[in-house]
């Protein structure tokens, strides 16, 4: 059988939120609690999480003043410091560790209720997390293999919530992920070896709840598991070594228990073991790393505190008392510590204080050893000069390993090297136990060649290892690991991308490893050691432009314009084809392709490139905004220049308007000196105005040439003094195309002035004159007016005395 190692990331604490060193806490005494240091306030209903670091993060709890929004951070020196504040004040909330080291912190209540906001603790400190579908407090959080948080029951305002949903630290998002068969708080929920999760017992409202649900996140289904012999609400489910699952105390609707009962997830059944010492609820549970006992403590029983502590031995079956607190502690906290053999628990209803409690290990070099490798087992926390006895049993049951025993040093220690695997141990796993006067320990390694699933990439996914010789020994990988299979064993290795990856494919398998096709791997053991790695990488989650934005002029094509696709962090992405579409502010504007030989609407991004080039060009002067955008990325934009082209011709702006005879022309006439796209220029050129289409035989008076101003000449001073009808101007300029104006009318002024147009003729004494005198009434231009005036006509030079 192959074993199963997941590779942590290691969480970077800032420096600034480290505790001043001041060397490690003493040794504590196997079996036995010592006090630590106080935290800042006192703390009921907190939670904590061992950071990578090594450090365990307390968050929130009732205080002195209500419910805390602040965290502490306990050392190795086994002293509290502040570690910021929290962006939602909390009780009775759940803390996850996951996978890139972050704790995720998720809801609870306040005075005002159950909280649905979500946080992260980090190197940046704390960060919001996004919102639950459902507020809710009294809930459980459990760290799926995939990477995802699964959160499950608890209450709020609205009464027992059934839901359970996921957090997805890849998106930041959480999504409904399927319902209870009864809404429960109060309930256990433990990772089974197979990637499920056990959810038992709680309060279902009216009373304790027996059942039991598995939720399979292969499959996002919810199923209905064996009954609990007892209902039990404020249980607690630890997963042992073995892979199954001890479900311990609570309250039956009557009673607390004392009780316990175990899960065993290959069978499908729950079946009873022996009694604790204390019946309690409410209580905590932690399985003693590299120990595998059980430690049950503080909680409530009767309605009052609990002191005292028992340990369940799992490879015996019983309960033994062990030392008690220093102080009963209900709604308490508490961690394992990244020191050897220390587990610390913390505040509780109207405590700060805190103890830490000392036990026995052991443990092996290595997880996994090939036959002829000396197996070094070294254990910690036993009694000088203790006589230690190791025994090791094999799984399958084929053989025993009696060994010599090992006697501990002035310091606890023990150390035995005596046992060396060979062929005939492939594929075993060893529980290895040692038995002290007064304290016991167990591990388990293996002797394997394994398959070893190598991750790579920037992305996240898992493999689904299918083992179809032993289907038991199905799994998933997050991470870089071995599964757990036998050296005769076939399947297949199917990769899955967590969302915002892709999987981007297998490389380097051995000879074992074959067929390997789209997301799918064959693989069958043989007496080799086996690889393959399957990389994953970041899906692009925006469109940037990679070049600078342009200065270009109307008519000519541009430089090339690259566009490419990137994650979140601003990293260039390769996975997948995408096509980018192309579009312009400019309704003159245009795309073309890389080598300028096809007008195009968008461009595509390969599989295995991050990038695509385009030219544009635009006939239109101004700033166009080019946009590149695709399905599900954010779209870029970048703004480009586009000056107008040389000056090729004239074109009238303000064309001239009817006037009275002699009058200025307004507005100004205005001429603007344009490119052949008629965009404005910027010349100064001489523009020269004149008369084109003469209707009234008019003179045209003003300043008939200018100088243009940023490519616009203004005749603020035209007028022609000759009405008609259908005038129209010219406008020239060296070199340039001339330019027509719209026709226009010049009317007559107001009557000015008399003018006979019929002079009077020499005629006989008395005769009539002939023709007949006509005078016109004409404005100061001489153009006729039409006005129905009286004209009185008398004798001006009367030469002879004539009437």
């Amino acid at each position: 059988m192959k074993t199963f190692r997941i590779a942590l990331v290691a969480l970077l604490i800032a420096a600034s939120s480290l505790p001043l060193l001041r060397g490690d806490m003493p040794a504590v005494q196997t079996g036995q609690w010592a006090a630590t240091g106080a935290m800042s306030d006192v703390r009921g209903g907190a939670s904590s999480a061992l950071l990578p670091s090594g450090l365990v993060l307390v968050t929130g709890g009732n205080g002195s003043s209500g419910v805390f929004a602040t965290a502490e951070l306990f050392g190795p020196d086994g002293q509290f410091t502040a570690a910021g504040t929290m962006l939602s004040a909390r009780a009775d909330h759940a803390s996850v560790v996951l996978g890139d080291g972050r704790v995720l912190v998720v809801g609870g209540r306040t005075s005002a209720g159950a909280v649905a906001a979500a946080e992260t603790f980090g190197s940046g400190g704390w960060s919001a997390a996004g919102q639950l579908t459902d507020a809710r407090w009294g809930h459980t959080a459990t760290l799926l293999a995939d990477g995802r948080v699964l959160i499950v029951g608890g209450e709020n305002e609205s009464g027992l919530v059934g839901s359970v949903e996921t957090f997805d630290p890849a998106t930041g998002q959480f999504a409904v992920a399927g319902t209870l068969t009864s809404p429960r708080k109060g309930h256990a929920a433990a990772r089974l070896a197979d990637g499920r999760v056990l959810i038992a017992g709680g309060f279902g409202g009216g009373a304790a709840l027996n059942s039991i649900n598995i939720f399979d996140p292969s499959t996002g289904s919810i199923s209905v598991g064996p009954s609990l012999a007892s209902a039990r609400a404020g249980l607690s489910a630890t997963t042992l070594l073995d892979g199954k699952v001890l479900l311990f105390g609570g309250n039956d609707g009557t009673n607390d228990l004392a009780s316990a009962e175990v899960f065993d997830p290959v069978a499908g059944t729950v079946s009873g073991t022996a009694s604790a010492a204390t019946a309690r609820r409410d209580h905590q549970a932690f399985l003693l790393p590299n120990n595998n006992s059980v430690l049950i403590v503080g909680g409530a029983s009767g309605g009052a505190a609990v002191a005292s502590a028992d340990l369940y031995v799992p490879w015996v079956g019983q309960f033994r008392a062990t030392g008690w607190m220093a102080a009963a502690r209900a709604h308490a906290t508490g961690s394992a510590l990244s020191r050897e053999g220390l587990l610390l628990v913390a505040g509780g209803d109207a405590l700060a204080s805190s103890e830490t409690y000392g036990f026995a290990t052991i443990k092996t070099d290595k997880d996994d050893y090939a036959p002829g490798t000396t197996v070094t087992m070294t254990g910690s926390g036993w009694q000088p000069g203790e006589t230690v006895t190791l025994s090791m049993v094999e799984s399958p049951l084929l053989d025993t390993h009696p060994l010599v025993p090992v006697v501990a040093d002035a310091n606890g220690n023990i150390v035995s090297t005596e046992f060396v695997p060979d062929l005939h141990d492939i594929g075993i796993k060893f529980y290895l136990t040692a038995f002290g006067a007064g304290s016991q320990a167990q591990t388990t390694f293996w002797d394997n060649k394994s398959l070893t699933i190598i991750f790579a990439g920037t992305g996240a996914g898992s493999v689904a290892v299918a083992d179809t010789t032993a289907p038991g020994n199905n799994t998933t990988c997050v991470s870089t690991c071995g599964p757990s299979l036998g050296n005769i064993d076939i399947g297949t290795l199917t990769a899955t991308a967590s969302l915002g990856s892709a999987f981007a494919g297998w490389s380097s398998p051995s000879a074992g490893v074959t067929g390997c096709a789209g997301a799918t791997c064959n693989f069958s053991m043989g007496s080799n050691a086996q690889n393959v790695t399957a990389t994953f990488n970041l899906l692009a989650t925006k469109l940037v432009y990679t070049t600078s934005a342009q200065t270009l002029t109307s008519g000519v094509t541009s430089g090339l314009i690259t566009v490419q696709r990137q994650n979140a962090s601003s990293v260039a992405q390769t996975a997948g084809s995408t096509i980018v579409n192309l579009a312009t502010s400019s309704g003159a504007g245009l795309f073309r392709d890389a080598a300028d030989t096809t007008t195009i609407t968008s461009v595509t991004i390969p599989n295995g490139t991050s990038t695509a080039s385009l030219l544009y060009r635009d006939t239109l002067a101004g700033t166009p905004n080019l946009t590149a955008s695709a399905t599900n990325l954010t779209s870029a934009t970048q703004v480009e220049t586009v000056n107008p082209s040389a000056a090729s011709k004239l074109a009238f702006s303000q064309q001239p308007t009817t006037k009275v005879a002699g009058q200025t022309i307004a507005p100004a006439v205005t001429v603007a000196i344009q490119d052949q796209f008629g965009n404005l220029t910027s010349s100064t050129a001489n523009v020269t105005i004149a008369i084109a289409n003469n209707a009234g035989s008019g003179t045209l008076s003003g300043t008939a040439t200018v100088a243009a101003v940023a490519g616009l000449a203004t005749f603020a001073n035209l007028s022609i003094d000759k009405a008609g009808t259908g005038y129209t101007l010219s406008a020239t300029s060296a070199a340039l195309t001339s330019a027509t104006s719209s026709a226009f009318n010049i009317t007559v002024a107001a009557a000015s002035q008399l003018a006979f147009t019929v002079q009077p003729s020499t005629t006989v004494a008395g005769a009539l004159i002939t023709p007949a005198v006509k005078v016109q009434i004409q404005d100061q231009f001489g153009n006729l007016i039409s006005s129905t005036a009286s004209v009185t006509i008398a004798i001006g030079n009367n030469a002879g005395g004539g009437a």
